[in-house]
């Protein structure tokens, strides 16, 4: 298991306790500890929760890679296009063709910033969820906790 995973899975726990207590929700005793005083199953659980969250992040990051190297290979195209026309003395389709190629570049810039920014959220900031998918993810905390108060029981 990587430290990162380890770490978000901790901050995960830690801004559930602090939600659960904005929103008067009582968490269980054994949960309002530091994160690695938890029960082993429950850090498992926020491990694994971690582990997956990230693994989203990665697939978009890979998705948008995809798209600037897309990108990248229809500005190389257009480039050569561009090359040809040139010789041929076709002034104004070269014009055209300049100003895509130049609006091509522009969006594969934006796609590298927008990629960079990315990353940083994804490895070095919290990653914000928006309302509904902190929801759902306490939803499935609450439920893997009350499946393990059932496994305890018996």
């Amino acid at each position: 298991m990587s430290k990162e995973i380890e770490e978000f899975a901790k901050e995960l726990h830690n801004y559930y306790e602090e939600r659960a207590e904005v929103n008067n929700w009582e968490t269980q005793k054994s949960c309002k500890v530091e994160f690695e005083d938890l029960p082993e199953a429950n850090k498992q659980t926020m491990i694994d929760l971690a582990s997956y969250i990230l693994s989203i992040e990665s697939f978009k990051i890979t998705t948008q890679q995809q798209k600037i190297e897309q990108l990248e290979k229809e500005v190389e195209r257009l480039g050569n296009y561009v090359s040809r026309k040139v010789e041929t003395r076709d002034l104004k389709k070269y014009s055209e063709l300049e100003q895509e190629n130049t609006k091509l570049k522009e969006r594969v810039k934006e796609l590298e910033v927008n990629n960079t920014l990315t990353v940083l959220q994804s490895y070095y900031s919290k990653i914000e969820l928006n309302k509904l998918d902190i929801y759902d993810i306490l939803d499935l905390i609450e439920k893997d906790m009350n499946y393990l108060n059932q496994i305890n029981k018996q």
